[in-house]
């Protein structure tokens, strides 16, 4: 009885369809019944602006006609469109757009919309395998963004596309090395699952913009120079590593971004880039000194933050009347550099303007010291260093935690060669020198290892900025091996093992 009636409704909008003509404009009839058939396919009774099938063709929502009749048109975007969307049979179709719908199934290879140039079926539930759109000879644009597409990028071979959107998909894969679509300019393959190296996109002569974020692509940043009209190029979010190439022959870039990435390496100066007026390049592995910019298109906006980068060349870009925008804020931990039991922090900058804090064990031990990269470890403990630059504002740059075990080191002085059991042999009544952190007061103290007692030796020096402590062991002292206990300065405690001969 179901079947009965399905097939006595069937015949009514066959009727409909047919009879829709005689209120107006009469549509070619094979081109009624193939809506009729898509509008069931689709679940018509279910549209938010339902097709009337007793009205004609021509009032039907988001179906437009030519003077002889023929449907060139379907537009119904956020319809509520539903069900598979099947190989329309509409030849003189030129334009088809069902994006923000609920349309599943796979996609048809539409083997019969010759005159097809835009199709856009974005934001749906499609599934399964890309289309390859062999029979769209005239396809301008198409647009599958937002979709559940699986399966590699297909070897398109469409000579009249301008723009193809594959977005926020599920393709995997690698970039074909060839793109046989010489009329390309914007491609658009963002938020998918790709892998592999970027090709160079050899034959995409005009294709002026280029999405590839959000991917999982790796290797080097390739030459794009055979790009000569590239606007835009978006490589964010990936696994990319290597150093920036060199894009100063691509005048007419406006737009890189290349954040996210591992990129490392110091940041090129960008001399010849006369149009670009964004510059992404946070979230990377960058060092080094900064460059100066001077050379970007006014009022460019430059987000270097989030890297490795310390306050050389920051110093800059603070100011009145630039022209351009620099956002170097969040920069990563630094890394300390121990030699023995001194610590180094290389922060850039200039010295009157950087001021260190030195923490142990979380521990404050000295307090915005200007100048002051260096620290000598008197104790076994986590190291870190705060460093703020005066001139940048509240922009601070910290490192990262070091664990040090101090132990005493040798005594390394001018003259004296250190012997193999780690103890410099000195001898009494000679002048020895000893280089130290900073000017200022340091007391000397000698410290027998056999009862670790201080013996009768203790003396006062003053060290000018030539940052070097000179001193003579008196002949009083008596031969053996010692502790050189050096204190001064504002945060100089040190060790050495000493051997009087």
């Amino acid at each position: 009885m179901k079947v009965y009636i399905l097939k006595i409704f069937n015949l009514l909008l066959f009727g409909l369809a047919l009879s829709a003509g005689s209120f107006g404009q009469r549509c070619n009839i094979s081109d009624s019944l193939e809506l009729v058939r898509f509008f069931q396919a689709t679940g018509g009774t279910q549209w938010s602006t339902p097709w009337y099938l007793t009205r004609p063709v021509k009032t039907w929502e988001g179906v437009m006609l030519s003077p002889a009749g023929r449907v060139t048109s379907i537009v119904l975007q956020s319809s509520n469109v539903r069900g598979p969307l099947i190989d329309l049979n509409l030849p003189e179709l030129v334009t088809l757009k069902l994006g923000f719908n609920k349309l599943s199934g796979s996609i048809p290879n539409f083997t019969k919309l010759y005159k097809l140039e835009t199709l856009y079926l974005s934001t749906n539930t499609f599934t399964g395998a890309m289309p390859a759109f062999d029979n769209l000879r005239n396809i301008d644009n198409i647009n599958l963004s937002g979709n559940q597409l699986t399966g590699q990028i297909k070897d398109l071979r469409l000579q009249t596309l301008k723009t193809l959107d594959l977005s926020t998909n599920s393709l995997s894969g690698e970039i074909p090395k060839v793109f046989y679509l010489s009329s390309l300019k914007n491609l658009y393959i963002a938020n998918n699952r790709l892998s592999g190296s970027i090709s160079d996109f050899f034959g995409l002569y005009q294709l002026e913009m280029l999405d590839l974020s959000n991917n999982s692509l790796s290797g080097k940043i390739p030459n794009f120079s055979a790009l000569p009209h590239l606007r835009i190029l978006r490589l964010s979010k990936n696994k990319l590593e290597g150093s920036i190439p060199d894009f100063n022959r691509m005048a007419k870039l406006q737009l890189l971004a290349l954040d996210n990435n591992n990129l490392s390496g110091e940041i090129t100066e960008f001399t010849y880039m006369p149009s670009l007026t964004e510059l992404n390049l946070s979230h990377n592995h960058f060092m080094g000194k900064v460059p100066s910019f001077d050379n970007l298109y006014k009022k460019s906006s430059v987000n270097i933050s989030y890297n490795n980068l310390a306050f050389g060349g920051l110093e800059q870009h603070v100011g009145m009347g630039k022209n351009y925008f620099v956002d170097y804020s969040n920069q990563d931990s630094l890394v300390i550099k121990p030699e023995g039991n001194l610590l180094t922090v290389e922060s850039g900058g200039s010295e009157q303007n950087v001021y260190y804090t030195w923490y142990r064990n979380e521990q404050v031990i000295a307090s915005s010291v200007r100048g002051g990269n260096t620290m000598f470890v008197t104790s076994s403990g986590t190291y870190r260093c705060l460093m703020k630059n005066t001139l940048l504002g509240q922009f601070s740059i910290t490192t990262k935690a070091v664990k040090m075990n101090y132990q005493p080191e040798e005594l390394v002085v001018k003259g004296v060669e250190p012997s193999s059991v780690k103890w410099a042999k000195l001898a009494v009544n000679t002048p020895m020198s000893l280089a130290v952190s900073e000017p200022g007061t340091y007391i000397l103290k000698l410290i027998d290892t056999k009862d670790n007692k201080t013996i009768a030796f203790e003396q006062n020096h003053t060290v000018t900025n030539r940052k070097m402590l000179i001193f003579t062991l008196p002949a009083t002292v008596p031969k053996g091996k010692y502790i050189l206990r050096v204190t001064g300065g504002k945060n100089f405690q040190h060790g050495f093992n000493l051997m009087v001969q």
